[in-house]
């Protein structure tokens, strides 16, 4: 008897599937992974950890002396009128400012105003009390009219018959009583005249203008803020700035040296090439502890020195007030 054929499939070796997935991680993907993780190390220490260096700070070259025998000196640009430091006559709140910087302004223009709300209303009562103190004037002006009639009718009258001697006594005396009356309705009036005038002068006061002709340097007030008329800080700098002056600080170990209308020359600080001419105007023969700084680290803050002061010769710079110069004078030794 024949075995019966077996049609049932063969049993699947599990052990064998699973095992081929681990040989290809094994063989494959873990060398890739480690290929790959030593590539991004070199790129790491190549590339990323060593970035390229900066390039070299550029060093700014000293100025040199366009004279052969000559003193060097600090300055600072200013205006030819000196930097005006505007001030307050009184403390108050800034209503209205109305001026920007930079911009040109003519004597007398109007800078900024105070609050003149107290004032105005101080005005009004002054000027009450001067019309009430004309209108007593014109009362015992008419007062005395009248007693200066009663005493001409009393003289005209024969004395000891129509009126006696002590009646035109009487009139004299009320006649000289009306015109003192009148005299202190007028001094009243000329008290109360002036109180209005002292008050329209604060009130012109609270109205700051322009001392000069010149430009708006600085602005350091704005609406609604207070003003200290003992503060340190000007409400306003201006100055006329056509032509602009530099003040050259001498040290006093050169001022032997220095001389009067010889060459002069200044440079801008961090540009050698900006150069320009200085004409000589007048010494201020103090000489006093220096207070321009310069920030150098070799310079010396217990010296004294002396201001000169140059105009600046017309140029094509760009100027501003306040900048820092190096400025170099011919000595002619």
């Amino acid at each position: 008897m024949m075995e019966k054929l077996s049609t049932s499939p063969p049993p699947i070796n599990f052990s064998r599937s699973l095992a081929m997935p681990k040989q290809i991680i094994s063989r494959f993907i873990v060398p890739a992974l480690g290929l790959s993780g030593i590539g991004f190390a070199l790129y790491f220490t190549t590339v990323l950890a060593n970035p390229p260096a900066p390039p070299p700070q550029q060093l700014a070259l000293p100025v040199e002396t366009p004279f052969d025998d000559t003193i060097s000196a600090s300055g600072v640009i200013e205006a030819n009128t000196r930097n005006i430091e505007i001030g307050a006559y009184l403390s108050g709140i800034v209503t209205h400012v109305l001026v920007t910087e930079d911009q040109e302004v003519m004597a007398g223009d109007a800078l900024f105003k105070q609050d003149d709300s107290a004032a105005q209303a101080e005005l009004a009562q002054r000027q009450a009390d001067l019309a009430t103190a004309e209108a007593t004037i014109r009362q015992a002006q008419a007062n005395l009219a009248e007693k200066q009639d009663q005493l001409k009718r009393a003289k005209t009258l024969q004395k000891g018959l129509s009126v006696s001697e002590e009646r035109v006594v009487q009139a004299q005396l009320l006649v000289d009583s009306a015109q003192a009356e009148v005299r202190v309705a007028t001094a009243r009036r000329d008290a109360a005249k002036a109180a209005v005038g002292a008050v329209q002068v604060t009130l012109s006061r609270l109205t700051v203008t322009a001392p000069i002709a010149g430009k708006i340097l600085q602005l350091n007030v704005r609406p609604g803020e207070y003003i200290n008329v003992q503060g340190n800080t000007p409400p306003m700098i201006m100055g006329h700035v056509q032509p602009l002056h530099v003040r050259a600080s001498i040290d006093e170990n050169d001022l032997w040296r220095f001389k009067e209308n010889t060459k002069a020359k200044a440079a801008l600080r961090g540009n050698r090439d900006a150069q320009f001419d200085l004409t000589f105007l007048r010494i201020e023969p103090l000489v006093i502890p220096k207070r321009s700084l310069t920030g150098q680290t070799a310079e010396r803050v217990d010296t004294r020195v002396m201001d000169v002061v140059y105009a600046v010769q017309p140029n094509n710079l760009r100027l501003f007030v306040g900048q820092l110069v190096d400025v170099f004078i011919e000595t002619g030794e």
